[in-house]
């Protein structure tokens, strides 16, 4: 028996230029998608696509190059010759009336006003496509939204959004395996954003708030790997640098580190502190993301800023 076809679609500009702009947000959780489950990508008439099976599915991947405003001009007509129904297309797109970092399901609806899914809509032939819509924020005002949506993510922002992405990514799964009741309940949360402190703090304070994590002094930390994500995060929201980490295997009596991560002192020569903290931050995410589970971690550390 063949396996049923969905598309995945998501919305957004073409280009490195927009890559990190808010309006590519529905890329970046079909990209997640595709690099979890290690799709090929290819370019194919107006789209770049590839396909996975999940929960005995075949699903594409589909991310049109048509821009924006003429998104449907890519889908409309793949679907249509596939003769998968517009209830078997999902379409992941940012939506600029939710708080950054929040995320809504809903199987079926209208456009909102963004012009991205009033083209779906239109080349589909039907309002009835499930669709997941991710937060970028407001714009100051009604006439700065064509440039807020072209605009990148404030510092404090970026945690949220990959946050939202990561979610969104898990979201499109689980609504392939339970369908649209179950992912509502579980994604259609908002995010409360925290008011994370301005001041820098001290060694000693954060080793103290950090200590029922597992945290042992020494000139630098020790930490076991499964908290290493909230260690990260405070770090970047109290402005603290990560310079190197060191993971060190389960079950293993070797005592050198058999990963690490060292930031290169050369290349924040001209950053400012801001850009920094950034690279400082990301650096550090991407390699835990990478890393198989560890007994422990030593994060190597400073509050001035590194030169």
């Amino acid at each position: 028996m063949a396996k049923e076809t969905w598309i995945v679609a998501g919305l957004g500009n073409p280009g490195e230029n927009y890559r990190h702009t808010r309006h590519n947000v529905g890329f970046r959780v079909v990209e997640a998608l595709a690099v979890k489950h290690h799709a090929r990508l290819k370019e194919k008439g107006k789209a770049i696509l590839g396909s996975i099976t999940l929960f005995d599915k075949e699903v594409v991947l589909f991310f049109p190059q048509t821009f924006m405003n003429a998104s449907g001009e890519a889908l409309g007509p793949y679907a249509h010759y596939h003769q998968i129904p517009s209830e078997r297309v999902l379409v992941v797109s940012d939506d600029l009336d939710l708080p950054v970092g929040n995320i809504r399901f809903k199987p079926s609806g209208g456009s909102g006003g963004h012009h991205g899914l009033d083209s779906v809509i239109v080349h589909l032939g039907s309002k009835n496509f499930p669709r997941i819509r991710i937060g970028v924020g407001k714009p100051p005002s009604a006439d700065e939204g064509p440039d807020h949506v072209l605009s990148g993510f404030k510092l404090e922002e970026k945690p949220l959004i990959d946050a939202a992405i990561d979610r969104a990514r898990d979201g499109v799964e689980l609504f392939l395996e339970k369908g649209a009741p179950a992912t509502m309940n579980v994604i259609n949360q908002d995010v409360h954003r925290k008011n994370p402190s301005k001041k820098t703090i001290g060694i000693e304070e954060l080793i103290s708030k950090f200590k029922d994590y597992g945290v042992q002094k020494s000139s630098s930390f020790y930490l076991r790997y499964e908290k290493a994500p909230d260690f990260i995060e405070a770090c970047y929201r109290n402005e603290i640098f990560i310079l190197g980490i060191e993971g060190f295997l389960i079950d293993s009596s070797q005592t050198l580190p058999v990963m690490d991560l060292i930031l290169d002192m050369s290349s924040l020569a001209n950053l400012s502190r801001k850009e920094k903290i950034e690279k400082s931050y990301l650096g550090a995410k991407t390699f835990i993301s990478k890393v198989a589970p560890m007994e422990k971690l030593h994060f190597n550390f400073c509050l001035d800023e590194p030169k």
